[in-house]
């Protein structure tokens, strides 16, 4: 409840300059980014969840190029989705042997460690190229349709500590770290409505969802 009141909050931040036919505005917003990515569950354990919610913030720039339709360009950066946890009994590949010789002393020290704790990140950066069509209302109220392709840069962070079992040092092991940075591109679509606040200002609020590889980005603003 606490983040679809932010989000109700941020939905008044947006300011832009009016939208009228072949005028140039500028826009800011804050947004939530909602985060859908497919992932697998096992029992007897909990891994990341592959999603989450965040705040972010966005700026655009357009232009009408005709009574009712217009392009824009959005760049938007959100806040990272952390998550933290205790996957319980996933090992880490255990060390192995020629022979029975080779073994350490101790025979704990053949066995894996085990993860005793993780936490990961993600964060999606978009660059969106977008077409719209306006439907107006009124002189202050119009309701707009988006669609368009954003490019998107994910940054994937994941780190895990572990403890081996009796019998190995805890040194043989080291925390593991790894990050991952993927480019994609992917359709993107929504709607939002423009309500006049003055003459140079409107309001905006709306959602757009954008779609690339196994992940769904659904950004209320």
């Amino acid at each position: 409840m606490k983040f679809v009141r932010a989000i109700a909050l941020a939905a008044f931040a947006l300011t832009g300059t009016s939208a009228s036919a072949q005028t140039p505005y500028v826009g800011a917003s804050l947004f939530g980014d909602v985060v859908r990515t497919t992932h697998t569950e096992t029992a007897g354990g909990r891994g990341t969840t592959g999603g989450g919610e965040a705040l972010g913030f966005a700026l655009r720039a357009g232009t009408g190029l005709g009574s009712v339709w217009g392009v824009e360009v959005e760049f938007a950066r959100p806040a990272s989705i952390e998550e933290e946890g205790v996957p319980g009994g996933i090992p880490i590949p255990a060390l192995t042997f020629s022979t029975f010789e080779d073994v350490p002393v101790g025979s704990a020290a053949i066995l894996p460690p085990f993860i005793v704790g993780f936490r990961s990140s993600q964060r999606h950066t978009t660059l969106s190229a977008i077409a719209w069509a306006e439907q107006v209302f009124s002189a202050r109220v119009s309701l707009v349709y988006l669609a368009g392709v954003g490019f998107v840069r994910s940054q994937h962070e994941f780190s895990a500590s572990y403890s081996p079992l009796a019998g190995v040092s805890p040194t043989i092991f080291p925390p593991f770290a790894s990050e991952t940075v993927r480019y994609g591109v992917g359709p993107l679509a929504g709607f939002e409505a423009r309500l006049g606040l003055t003459d140079r200002a409107q309001l905006v609020p709306g959602v757009r969802m954008l779609a690339m590889d196994d992940t769904w980005l659904v950004r209320p603003s």
